[in-house]
């Protein structure tokens, strides 16, 4: 208990001490409202501009399906401010806004914003569109349950897995006129007050179980040149790029054209987790492109990073903007202002070191709330001039407890039900993708194998999402290479 006190005394002190020093400005004001909240660069910092004021994101993450139900954010709200927070970092599913193709229901986006407001918060929304934690299993029905229209990447053997390739045009498409509609309710309601501050696109993106996409459509484009674009950027940033992306271009005789193989050696390191960080860069660079032409706040992409036991990609989210793969996704994806870690590794430093070696502002969306985490908070913002925080607990048992709502994928940090996933992934006949079940672990069902449930908690189905039947497998289950279970970061589920 004296710790759990110490670390809760310790963040609060963290939270409060960053809110007295964060630096201001004079407020500018235009038609219809404040500044839309953008980076700007002010001496050798790149900050968080909101009202026209630098902006320290004090943030908490609600889980997954939180926002779907006023009246469990009822009791959510007074907690958040309890805590100090000034940002909210709230998930809003591509299933729940357009339930039937075309057709969009603003209804809980709308909800959060009001709260928000009445809280004096900001919200940082999370956009949980073709990928969460590399899966898609947020996207609407009419989406998941066509694989002709919308194909689905495959591992090596022709395993189909639950994952939208990035090859498809039709999939990046539906994404990017989904969420640029998403944007523009936001603006149209948001133009007063200025309570959206940041979106995240998509959620730790990245195939695992393999080095890369081995469907028809993967192949076909992997054996094409490298794209002159990557090529270009590569050529122009030639004294500035990373070690690692000189290790697989150089040793492979840093080419200006060529295949993929060709231009950067064979292997899972190599060409293949370069082909995958292009394409997942390219994709989510139309979708914020697309959400920008409607709003243009800042738009970051978080990672699940590289954990100790991972020996390559497919091990950890191949394609994904591990710190290693940071040159290929500003090359695919310029529009995405920043690329930001999920840590809960006990390097913290180090890890915010490597995530800002090409330079842009520090964000860190997902990090432990421990007494460990109030000193994480200060590095990152002391050390990296990082613009915000948001520390989170993975299990109801942790040295410190966050209030009830903020948690992890694996479930709230008190060890509670989630609210129910609604109409888009339920009628897909798909588990409840934040049940954390009542044993208090905090695991994310969907991240375990279905037998590993109690009997009369397992999901009754026969596909999923619009598997075909040769595919089918639970919702979200994701086998690890080496046949280890894994939960929703990564982590081996126990």
């Amino acid at each position: 208990m004296r710790y759990r006190n110490l670390a809760r005394l310790a963040l609060a002190g963290a939270l409060a001490l960053m809110t007295a020093c964060a630096p201001t400005t004079t407020t500018t004001t235009t038609t219809g409202g404040p500044p839309v909240a953008h980076l700007e660069k002010r001496g050798a910092a790149t900050q968080l501009i909101v009202d026209g004021k630098p902006f320290l994101a004090l943030a908490g993450e609600l889980t997954n399906t939180a926002a779907s139900s006023p009246e469990h954010m009822k009791t959510v709200w007074p907690n958040l401010v309890t805590i100090g927070l000034n940002t909210v970092l709230a998930p809003m599913a591509w299933a729940w806004i357009e339930p039937q193709e075309g057709k969009f229901d603003f209804t809980f986006a709308d909800n959060i914003i009001q709260d928000a407001r009445a809280n004096h918060m900001r919200i940082a929304w999370l956009w949980f569109g073709s990928w969460k934690n590399g899966l898609t299993n947020f996207a609407p029905t009419w989406v998941v349950a066509n694989q002709d229209r919308f194909p689905r990447a495959q591992l090596a053997g022709g395993k189909t897995v639950e994952v939208l390739s990035t090859l498809s045009e039709a999939n990046r498409t539906a994404d990017a006129k989904a969420f640029a509609a998403f944007m523009r309710h936001i603006k149209e309601g948001d133009s007063p007050a200025r309570t959206t501050i940041m979106v995240q696109l998509e959620n730790e993106v990245g195939l695992i179980g393999d080095s890369r996409d081995r469907s028809a459509l993967g192949n076909e484009a992997f054996a094409k040149p490298v794209p002159k674009e990557l090529i270009d950027y590569l050529t122009s940033h030639k004294e500035k790029l990373l070690p690692e992306t000189m290790k697989v271009w150089g040793a492979a005789g840093s080419k200006t054209s060529g295949t993929w193989e060709q231009v950067f050696g064979a292997g899972k390191g190599k060409a293949d987790e370069v082909f995958m960080a292009w394409n997942y860069s390219s994709y989510i660079g139309k979708v914020a492109e697309a959400g920008k032409a409607e709003y243009p706040v800042p738009m970051y992409v978080n990672t699940w990073i590289v954990q100790p036991e991972d020996k390559g990609p497919g091990d950890y989210p191949s394609g994904g903007p591990q710190d290693h793969m940071h040159d290929i996704w500003r090359a695919g994806g310029p529009q995405i202002d920043m690329l930001s870690p999920d840590v809960y590794l006990p390097n913290f430093n180090e890890l915010a070191d490597r995530y800002s070696r090409i330079g842009g502002p520090l964000f860190i969306p997902e990090s432990s709330a421990t007494v460990g985490g109030a000193a994480n908070l200060f590095y990152a913002i002391g050390q990296h001039n990082g613009i915000g925080y948001s520390p989170w607990h993975r299990s109801a048992g942790a040295v410190a407890r966050i209030p009830a709502g903020i948690g992890n994928e694996c479930g709230g940090a008190d060890g509670s039900r989630e609210p129910p996933v609604l109409q888009g992934l339920q009628s897909a006949g798909a588990a409840q993708p934040d049940d954390s079940g009542s044993s208090g672990k905090g695991h994310h069902w969907s991240g375990l194998a279905q037998q590993e449930r109690p009997a009369d908690e397992r999901p009754r189905f026969g596909r999923l999402h619009g598997e075909r039947k040769s595919d089918a497998q639970p919702a979200g289950s994701q086998r690890h290479p080496r046949g280890r279970l894994r939960d929703c970061h990564g982590h081996g589920a126990g």
